[in-house]
């Protein structure tokens, strides 16, 4: 079998990944969403709270991209080890910076019903979604490849887009009919369906690559990120964010911004960059998972130093990039440490279970 080059410029659209979560984050712990909905600030963090809900979604299309070919194998399964693993010791990081900091008490029993609930690392629901995404990759790409052409293949995309984003723009505004109050114009009981929505998008835009001008591709994600985040903002205006389907990651105008996203971002040929930024560029790629996993840790230490400091919301805006960064960076090194301390365990394991073999012929 050929080995596949890397691509480098997935990396890059992970370490995004990871800094738009820690950026949607900001607006979760600084008082966002307590907060009315009117002022040029307001209208700013809206925009870029609407933007970066790309987060999720640019990882489970960049799933798609790089396995779309994975097969059903014992082999396959294996990789598994690695997402538990990295999963329990973030949480087990997240645990020990939760009693010796804040002070949370757990018996033995809870703790381990923290960490089977996927609470322990409180950011941890993306691994339990994702678990159950693993589990179906190889049935997904059984679909998706034995569709053959562009065109069917094309058509299952557009067919999860319709049935799992579609209804975030039309089942919004509401209509009064004599004593009653309709919102419901399309069938919405897929909507839980969109990670493999997003995983099939990322296969069609790792198989097939399209191709949009930089400087085109550009303008449209500017264009969508506006028009959406003031829709936002003006839907909201004067009251408190209001979310519903529309701000979420399934939502149709996020569907299109992380497409762009992703198109922007990969279009770019890293493949004769320097080694030494390959070698950064793969090695933070690699931290991203469990990074966003420990960012709990960091968001909470750092906001609350910011809410002392800054307690005006409005006013945090001018911290976003030291605080976003500075959990950005804090995480991923935390992150690099967990991956050590997995390789070393794996490697300990697998020489244990090598000397077992040895002894047992």
């Amino acid at each position: 079998m050929v080995k596949r080059e890397r691509n480098y410029s997935y990396d890059v659209i992970r370490i995004f990944a990871l800094f738009s979560v820690i950026s949607v984050h900001f607006f979760l712990n600084s008082g966002f969403y307590k907060e009315l909905v009117f002022g040029r600030e307001m209208l700013i963090m809206t925009t870029m709270r609407s933007f970066f809900m790309i987060c999720v979604p640019l990882f489970l299309m960049l799933s798609g991209a790089l396995v779309y070919r994975k097969t059903l194998e014992k082999k396959y399964y294996t990789g598994i080890i690695s997402i538990v693993a990295v999963y329990l010791l973030a949480s087990i990081a997240c645990a020990v910076y939760r009693i010796l900091i804040r002070g949370d008490e757990f018996t033995a029993a809870s703790a381990v019903l923290e960490t089977l609930q996927f609470n322990m690392a409180p950011y941890g629901w993306y691994v339990e979604m994702y678990i159950g995404l693993f589990l179906l990759i190889p049935f997904l790409n059984l679909m998706y490849n034995t569709l053959g052409t562009k065109k069917r293949k094309l058509a299952l995309v557009v067919t999860l887009v319709v049935i799992t984003a579609l209804p975030t723009v039309i089942n919004i505004h509401p209509v009064e009919i004599g004593e009653h109050t309709y919102s419901k114009f399309v069938g919405d009981w897929w909507y839980l369906l969109y990670p493999v929505s997003y995983y099939i998008i990322g296969a069609f835009l790792g198989e097939y690559k399209p191709k949009l001008r930089r400087i085109t591709c550009l303008l449209l994600i500017v264009a969508v990120t506006a028009v959406y985040g003031y829709y936002m903002y003006y839907r909201s205006k004067n009251e408190w964010f209001i979310g519903g389907f529309l701000s979420e990651h399934r939502s149709l105008p996020v569907v299109i911004l992380a497409v762009l996203v992703f198109i922007f971002i990969s279009g770019f040929d890293l493949s004769s960059a320097p080694r030494p930024v390959k070698k950064v560029l793969s090695e933070l790629s690699g931290c991203c998972y469990g990074a966003y996993l420990v960012s709990f840790i960091f968001d909470d230490m750092f906001y609350k130093t910011l809410d002392e400091r800054v307690p005006n919301m409005t006013d945090k805006l001018n911290f976003f990039p030291h605080t976003v960064l500075s959990v950005f960076v804090c995480s991923l090194l935390l992150s690099y440490l967990i991956n050590i301390v997995y390789r070393l365990l794996d490697f300990a394991v697998r020489t244990f279970i090598r000397k077992l073999h040895k002894l047992s012929c």
